[in-house]
């Protein structure tokens, strides 16, 4: 995950991670540099309440599937109460249109003040998405927080929990972590869910993770193909034995998993990821 700004002389500065992050961003559908918008301080409270996000595939200055993206995050604001500018999605494609060529990941953070049911405030920035490591592999690590929070259905700006699991899985070498709940089952990984294939049927966790538009557009394509598709609880020993293992995101799709950092390898999962790639839906 990114790390957060801290707030200097009453500001808090956009996120700033130099060597992949663009040098433009639009706050509010204003296009400028990091340095000429500046946000309230009172953002970083916000932070750590009503604040979410969606982070969007932009690719040659295109941005992917944003209707989508649109969807998910009108249903938060209205869960937590808060207008949504409807005019983000075009705040969004200015910023993408001014992009280099490539891959791109845009994050829209949509942001009220604290104690208000005000209309949120919307910064979009992007980064520069670099290639994926080869061989990719995965860490395990436990998840400690509640599986039954009615808010886990949603993309909100506090995910502490996944920052650390993901911090620990970087440690061990990995690229990210697949966090097992208390059951010591798969509930999803921290930039997205994980699919695998075990005895030809696709599992596909639901409990415990979001409901991600990477996970969608995966199972779709997987339908498409006439897959079998299990939904429910995916052990960690079945885990261990599957023959493929996918990581998907919206912004990355979906991902080989070669192996897990604890010496499982996994050696379908190049076919199936580039499978399902071709046949994901493009709106």
């Amino acid at each position: 995950m990114e790390e957060r700004a801290q707030p200097k002389s009453g500001v808090l500065e956009p996120q700033a991670q130099a060597s992949a992050r663009v040098g433009r961003l639009s706050l509010d559908g204003v296009l400028g540099s990091p340095e000429a918008l500046q946000l309230p301080a009172w953002f970083v409270a916000a932070s750590q309440g009503l604040a979410w996000f969606e982070t969007l595939r932009v690719v040659d200055g295109r941005v992917a599937r944003i209707e989508r993206h649109a969807a998910r995050a009108e249903r938060t604001a209205r869960t937590l109460g808060v207008e949504l500018p409807g005019s983000w999605t075009a705040w969004a494609r200015d910023l993408a249109a001014e992009l280099p060529l490539g891959l791109h990941a845009l994050r829209a953070t949509f942001l009220a003040a604290p104690g208000s049911a005000s209309r949120a405030r919307v910064v979009c920035e992007a980064r520069v998405v670099e290639a994926a490591p080869s061989p990719l592999r995965l860490a395990l690590v436990a998840r400690h927080d509640r599986d039954d929070d009615p808010l886990r259905e949603h993309k909100l700006h506090t995910r502490l929990a996944w920052t650390r699991a993901r911090e620990q899985a970087r440690a061990l070498g990995a690229f990210d972590a697949v966090l097992l709940d208390r059951e010591g089952c798969v509930a999803e990984a921290t930039i997205g869910c994980v699919l695998a294939l075990v005895d030809g049927v696709v599992r596909a966790p639901r409990r415990g993770g979001l409901a991600g538009i990477g996970r969608a557009l995966a199972l779709e394509a997987a339908r498409d193909l006439a897959a079998t598709i299990d939904e429910g609880p995916l052990p960690l020993h079945e885990l261990c034995r599957a023959e493929a293992l996918v990581l998907v995101n919206a912004v990355r799709e979906c991902l080989a998993v070669d192996g897990l950092v604890h010496g499982l390898c996994y050696g379908g999962s190049r076919a199936m990821a580039a499978t399902w790639n071709a046949r994901l839906p493009q709106s």
